[in-house]
């Protein structure tokens, strides 16, 4: 019986990215998508900028790579709010005491599996951790049909898009006065419980460039402003599926 390469299999499916220029709710859309049947993702914001911008000679090194970029990937339980790139998975659960485990030995077994005999490119090494996760947590592949990665980030987006030419976009916005001080107050808290320096100069730039590089690139996108969900959001989901691809 033939068996479909795994990297064959990621190629065929659709990739979308959710994105921001401000705080607004990305990491909200993206609870809301994570447990659909037909996405592949993983919950949070997982490090791939060492990833990205890296050079590999094996398959283990870019592992070593990856896990040493999310040292707490395995037992989300683990993180807590002074870390790097928390995602809001500090705080699982009714008492924010739960986490998300996955088995290392399965995931590192699948990494490698899927990624034997491919060329160690960002795109690959990408799909082969997704891949990876979906399949260490048992997750039905047969019935995927996109991959969706969380870059969040501006810049890191445009690299992603370099990678992944074609993805669809998911861009989250607020009111931006309510978005400004939201993501100012939580600056302020993880650099007093960090111990170091916060400006807000990096927020106003993000305001003002707003989504010119995603147009200027010529991406396909939807934007979703958070506040709607209040009273739109079955009607804002089902749009959102459409444009996926998804039921």
């Amino acid at each position: 019986m033939h068996t479909i390469k795994p990297l064959y299999f990621m190629n065929e499916l659709t990739t979308a990215m959710i994105t921001h220029y401000q705080s607004s709710g990305s990491l909200y859309l993206h609870s809301l998508l994570d447990g659909h049947p037909q996405i592949m993702t993983i919950p949070g914001i997982p490090q791939l900028d060492p990833i990205i911008n890296g050079t590999f000679d094996s398959a283990q090194q870019a592992l070593n790579v990856f896990n040493k970029a999310n040292p707490k990937f395995f037992d989300t339980s683990k993180i807590t709010f002074a870390d790097l790139n928390i995602s809001g998975l500090w705080r699982l659960g009714k008492n924010a005491d739960e986490g998300i485990v996955t088995n290392q030995t399965l995931f590192n077994q699948f990494f490698l599996e899927f990624i034997h005999n491919e060329a160690l490119t960002p795109r690959n090494i990408i799909f082969s951790l997704y891949y990876a996760y979906a399949k260490s947590h048992l997750m039905n592949l047969n019935a995927k049909k996109v991959v969706l990665f969380h870059p969040h980030a501006m810049h890191r987006t445009i690299s992603m898009h370099d990678l992944f030419p074609g993805s669809k976009y998911l861009v989250t916005i607020r009111e931006p006065g309510r978005a400004y001080y939201s993501r100012l107050q939580r600056i302020k808290d993880k650099s007093k419980v960090r111990n170091i320096a916060h400006s807000h100069l990096g927020l106003l730039k993000a305001d003002a460039n707003n989504i010119y590089e995603f147009l200027q690139n010529n991406m396909s996108m939807r934007i979703i402003k958070i506040e709607d969900f209040a009273e739109h959001s079955q009607s804002i989901l089902i749009k959102l599926c459409q444009y996926l691809g998804i039921d």
